[in-house]
């Protein structure tokens, strides 16, 4: 009877899933009928005590119960246009005064600012809703400023086949505004601990931002930064579409895919330097929670670094295929969160698929006769020692098995995957938990001792031109 109720809890799950998925391809016109999709949920969920000794007509209804109730929690996510939301406003030109609620975007020639609105037009009646303003460089703005602008908002709409309302609706913005005129700019006081918890996660990065850039070259620098700050906009077009061409764009990005071959190849790291399993996982676990920390804990972040808590477990365990009913639970938790991620999040389908595909398809390459036939005959393998050779066969499969299960998602996405990438990333992604270590410890040194760090940021320095070096060749 246990393994019968995990089993159909298993299934509850994946049907669940499939509703939402569905749901969120349905017109908006049909799915906001939420009254309708929660009365039927209670429905089935009512008549499970009239068939509670019949087996399967009971699992049907299950079943019955949480496809509405999935339909029921995507549908009351969508947004309501009423006149206390700030997209209500939409199409006229308005005098606002919010608050940067995350830190500055960035970019070339401009910044985003995603600012949660306080005020509209002086009125005294409280407007929720975030707006995402884009503003010049200068002057510089910062996470908990407060500002006073006029402009125009506008709904969000797609761009070159590129659904950006989609992508802005899973943060709950549905209005964006250009260039407004600024009428003040001022430092708000932080009143509560989130705030000051952030605040100072963005003023510990921005002194990290300082020190690296100070300690290595141009492109180096942009590189450091892109991966251990999360500072996606620093790279060069250049050095983007080097690789992107050579298939490694996922190292210099901090993305679901990202952290999971991480944490996974961490692990593995510690165990070859001489770390029993259970040493490993907490060591792992812990740099995966600094490392969320640096990068200013962003939702997308937390979310990744959650599958890849998940994943870590599972390696601990020993045996992968035990957390796949964590991992489906906690996928479903976070879309109930939410809904929109499931469609809409590239992050959060690349980080379920990696992890998945680490559980699921590693074991079977790890253990293939054809892959030990061929890394026998490689002569580099008979010379290094057993150790090592085992770390490097390791992250030759994880990074294969991640990239297999998630190779449609970026086709679909991106239009192309490079068809170089599997020599490109065995030999890149091996040096990946060598060059995290180097980069911390030079930054925790750095910060101690700043005259001292173009020295300390030295073998980081020689490992980031390297791969800088594998990317141009390879693309």
């Amino acid at each position: 009877m246990p393994n019968n109720k995990s089993k159909i809890f298993f299934a509850s799950l994946l049907v669940l899933l499939f509703s939402i998925f569905v749901a969120s391809f349905l017109p908006q016109k049909i799915i906001r009928h939420d009254i309708i999709f929660f009365a039927l949920s209670l429905f089935f969920a009512g008549l499970l005590f009239y068939f509670s000794k019949n087996k399967k007509i009971f699992i049907i209804l299950i079943f019955f119960a949480v496809f509405f109730f999935g339909f029921w929690r995507y549908s009351i996510g969508l947004p309501k246009n009423y006149p206390n939301r700030i997209w209500y406003y939409n199409g006229g030109e308005h005098k606002i005064i919010g608050v940067i609620v995350k830190e500055p975007d960035v970019r070339q020639t401009s910044q985003k600012l995603e600012i949660k609105v306080k005020t509209l037009d002086n009125k005294t009646r409280d407007i929720k809703g975030k707006i995402l303003v884009s503003v010049d460089l200068y002057p510089v703005f910062a996470y908990g400023d407060k500002l006073e602008f006029i402009c125009i908002l506008r709904a969000p709409e797609k761009y070159q086949g590129f659904s950006y309302d989609r992508y802005l609706a899973r943060y709950d913005i549905y209005s964006v505004c250009c260039y407004p005129k600024i009428l003040s700019h001022s430092q708000l006081i932080e009143n509560n601990l989130v705030e000051k918890f952030y605040k100072n996660i963005y003023s510990f990065k921005d002194k990290v931002r300082l020190l690296i850039n100070s300690s290595l070259s141009k492109d180096e620098s942009d590189f450091a930064r892109a991966i251990i700050l999360g500072d996606k906009r620093a790279l060069s077009v250049e050095v983007r579409e080097n690789f992107s061409k050579s298939g490694l764009s996922h190292i210099a990005v901090i993305s679901g895919l990202h952290i999971s071959i991480i944490v996974a190849l961490l692990m593995f790291f510690l165990i070859f330097v001489g770390l029993n399993r259970n040493s490993a996982f907490y060591a792992s676990g812990f740099f995966l929670f600094l490392y969320i920390i640096l990068i200013g804990a962003p939702a997308s972040a937390t979310r990744a670094g959650l599958m890849g808590f998940l994943l870590l477990l599972s390696l601990k365990i020993g045996r992968l295929n035990r957390i796949a009913n964590s991992l489906l639970l906690a996928a479903v938790i976070l879309l109930l969160i939410n809904p929109r991620l499931l469609r809409d999040d590239i992050g959060f389908q690349l980080s379920f698929l990696a992890v998945l595909g680490i559980i699921y398809i590693y074991p079977k390459i790890r253990s293939a006769l054809w892959v030990k036939r061929v890394l026998e005959k490689i002569f580099i393998f008979k010379k290094l020692k057993n150790n090592f050779s085992i770390f490097i066969i390791n992250t030759i499969c994880i990074t294969l098995s991640a990239q297999i299960i998630t190779a449609p998602i970026l086709l679909y996405n991106f239009g192309d995957v490079s068809l170089i990438a599997p020599v490109s990333n065995i030999l890149v992604l091996w040096l990946l938990p060598f060059l995290l270590i180097s980069l911390f410890a030079a930054i925790i040194l750095g910060l101690i001792f700043p005259s001292l760090s173009t020295l300390f940021f030295l073998p980081t320095g020689l490992i980031l031109k390297y791969i800088l070096f594998i990317a141009e060749k390879f693309s």
